[in-house]
């Protein structure tokens, strides 16, 4: 059975994941997901398997990748059926092995798959929307099960054990304003980069000089695009945000038939205003260690 909050995030996502081509999402998540390393693995361990994408949701790059890494095949699973269409439409475009993609609409809850179904499973930024522990441990014992043995299963979950003060206290401040600010609820959910950049401007050029605001201009022209905006809509309008309760041991725990692991936390080239701040993500100087929690990217393999 889907929840509210799980219709209400499958809706939000299916609107963010449309903007995917549009921005230069797109081709920066298909580069670092085409790169077998950034998982812990090889080409090798990606040749003519059968991969599950748990969450998939439309954007598309994670099976571009698979075709590109000579995957056998990749099961698209998510809430509902209009991410199929959405997916379909993205096949024809750019996909070119005929019946490479599968589709099949699950909960990760509750899978329908019989044990032991994939070589590769991917859970890519989808525990940490669940309403809580509970549901978590549910998906990862689902993702093992399904799970071939010697399969692996690699996890985007979250952060792990940093009191970070970006994801512990700003932004779980700002869902609370999201959800009970009236204006700033309608502030958030239409945004627009031109719209945000002319209106701020309008402001400047009221009170700037005409050197500084052709600074400011220049600077929101550039830095201020669609990735920020899908960015902000991402953190604050989906309704569940469990990253900060999801750490390394739950993981391990939940999946007790596998030899589980820390990758790398991927890195993405940004050109928006994020390229500022790239360098605090997951690294280990003062500042980071101040605002930033450590992503926790895990690879999994079944060995019983």
């Amino acid at each position: 059975m889907i929840t509210k909050s799980e219709k209400i995030t499958k809706k939000v996502y299916l609107k963010q994941h449309r903007n995917f081509i549009k921005a230069t999402s797109y081709k920066r998540f298909l580069n670092v997901f085409s790169n077998p390393r950034n998982f812990g693995l090889t080409k090798k361990n990606f040749k003519n398997k059968d991969v599950l994408d748990l969450g998939c949701g439309s954007t598309g790059y994670l099976q571009k990748a698979m075709e590109k890494l000579d995957c056998k095949s990749v099961t698209c699973s998510d809430l509902g059926n209009q991410y199929i269409k959405d997916l379909k439409k993205f096949e024809k475009k750019n996909i070119h092995k005929k019946n490479f993609l599968i589709y099949k609409s699950q909960n990760v809850k509750s899978l329908t798959f019989k044990d032991n179904s994939f070589d590769i499973l991917f859970l890519n930024g989808v525990i940490m929307h669940l309403s809580n522990i509970k549901q978590v441990n549910k998906c990862l014992k689902e993702a093992q099960r399904v799970t071939k043995k010697n399969g692996f299963i690699w996890i985007y979950a979250g952060n792990d054990n940093r009191d970070g003060i970006v994801d512990h206290y700003l932004l779980p401040s700002l869902r609370i304003a999201y959800k009970k600010n009236i204006l700033f609820k309608r502030f958030v959910d239409n945004l627009n980069e031109k719209k945000l950049s002319k209106e701020i401007l309008n402001i400047y050029d009221k009170v700037l000089s005409n050197s500084d605001f052709k600074k400011a201009s220049k600077f929101l022209k550039k830095y201020i695009t669609l990735d920020t905006i899908t960015f902000w809509q991402n953190a604050l309008q989906v309704p569940n945000q469990i990253n900060t309760k999801i750490n390394y041991k739950i993981v391990k725990k939940a999946l007790n038939k596998c030899k589980i692991k820390r990758t790398k936390p991927l890195l993405f080239k940004r050109y928006d205003i994020r390229k500022f701040l790239q360098p605090f993500y997951s690294t280990d100087n003062k500042i980071s260690q101040i605002f930033y929690n450590k992503h926790l990217h895990i690879l999994a393999r079944k060995i019983c």
